[in-house]
């Protein structure tokens, strides 16, 4: 069964409508939400969505409407918010993209051999396998703990 709620609300909108200027914006729609409520015995949910459909009917009829009522354009409307653009380095170029993988695929040359406990230098500049010879020995003899860097 019809109770006729949107064309009562939607009268009651356009009827209330001149007196806006007088009224705030809460204040208007208030009172259309409570009236609503109370002639009709709806849920307030219910009521915000006839209000809703109310005023996008009299927006096409008067778009400067949206102005004194509902939010400004600048506050998104409570929806998602824009994602900002990124404005960051350019892209890199092909030759700068080789020039970077060619960075990191050198091969480290020589190493040094620390003690763990203090982090103190025993051997610097030892090629690969010496410096893994020696870590291997220092632990063999169970003296201290080495590492290589």
């Amino acid at each position: 069964m019809d109770k006729g709620i949107r064309v009562g609300v939607n009268f009651e909108f356009n009827r209330l409508l001149p007196q806006l200027g007088a009224l705030s914006g809460k204040a208007f729609r208030k009172y259309i939400l409570e009236w609503a409520v109370e002639n009709y015995g709806v849920t307030w949910s219910a009521a915000c969505t006839h209000y809703n459909f109310a005023k996008h009917e009299a927006m096409k009829v008067d778009p400067t409407l949206s102005s004194r009522l509902g939010r400004a354009p600048e506050k998104n409307n409570g929806g998602r918010k824009k994602k900002s653009e990124f404005v960051g380095p350019m892209p890199l170029t092909v030759k700068e993209v080789i020039e970077f993988v060619d960075a990191e695929s050198v091969v480290q040359e020589t190493f040094n051999v620390k003690k763990k406990s203090d982090g103190s230098v025993v051997a610097e500049g030892l090629g690969f396998e010496d410096a893994r010879t020696l870590v291997s020995k220092a632990a063999a003899q169970k003296k201290a703990k080495l590492y290589w860097v």
